[in-house]
């Protein structure tokens, strides 16, 4: 007989888009050196799934790790960040803002407006907050060799 084989395709997240991060002791004058966390996330990546990839996830993880050490300040770079899936920008919020602030006011075309809030028990840091963007991640003229 006939042999029937169903494949499915698994979204694959290339390592150097995952987010990394780690403590940095940064010398103070007169002082001794200060911790400071750093997160790098180059996309807002996700599944969509409980136990699939998860850019607010994993940067909760990191920043877990960094709150026991303990860490005077955290910057967040999304300098090469050109968006992704918003669902995990918004949880991702989350994660700096408390329950209930507006991350997001959309609509899409043709559609109704869409409000975007944090939800309840996602914050993980309160203290001190670098974020580091660029208006154009990918675009001209950020990506020129001028």
């Amino acid at each position: 007989g006939e042999t029937r084989v169903e494949l499915v395709r698994t979204r694959v997240i290339d390592p150097a888009q995952r987010a990394r991060g780690g403590v940095a002791e940064i010398p103070i004058a007169s002082r001794s050196p200060v911790a400071v966390g750093w997160i790098e996330l180059p996309s807002f990546y996700g599944d969509g799934t409980e136990a699939g990839d998860s850019a607010s996830r994993d940067v909760a993880a990191l920043l877990q790790t960094m709150l026991e050490q303990p860490v005077a300040a955290v910057v967040l770079d999304l300098r090469r960040n050109p968006g992704g899936a918003l669902q995990e920008a918004v949880q991702l919020a989350g994660l700096f803002l408390p329950a209930g602030a507006r991350v997001m006011f959309a609509s899409s075309s043709g559609g109704q407006p869409q409000e975007y809030r944090t939800a309840d028990g996602l914050l993980r840091y309160q203290g001190p907050l670098v974020g580091n963007i660029t208006s154009c991640p990918t675009a001209p003229p950020c990506n020129s060799a001028a």
